[in-house]
């Protein structure tokens, strides 16, 4: 979804509540609160999420996986390049092992693990390549 589209969808939201149109700061605050995966563009799963969410809905399993693909990123994207690299990505699956009693990955493991998941193997994880994301 564009930016106009989505101000004119902001403005039509405020209209219908009897109150002005949404000043520069308000539309980013908008645009922010949807764009869940902060990458600067709404997607259809974005602004499925947040109808959902508008219209007091309950979330749906994608928004519940989103939900946990997004506080992953958090968490684990420590030098917040919107990409886990492998020692982000090591951390994440070896914290992920021990919370099942398991021990941590080999570095054989690991690197199979990774490079699955890696599919354009650029050497980092972005969000479209992690199983399951929307």
């Amino acid at each position: 979804m564009e930016q106009k589209e989505l101000l004119r969808l902001l403005n039509e939201i405020l209209t219908n509540k009897g109150q002005p149109p949404a000043t520069y700061s308000q539309f980013n605050k908008f645009f922010a609160e949807i764009d869940d995966n902060g990458d600067g563009v709404i997607s259809r799963a974005e602004i499925s999420r947040f109808v959902r969410k508008f219209l007091g809905l309950p979330p749906t399993e994608a928004d519940l996986v989103a939900d946990n693909i997004n506080k992953i990123w958090f968490q684990y994207d420590t030098d917040r390049s919107g990409y886990l690299n492998r020692m982000e990505t090591l951390r994440f699956l070896n914290d992920y092992l021990g919370s099942k009693n398991q021990p941590p990955a080999t570095m054989a493991s690991f690197n199979r693990f990774f490079n699955e998941i890696d599919i354009n193997g650029d050497d980092v994880l972005s969000r479209p390549e992690w199983p399951n994301s929307s």
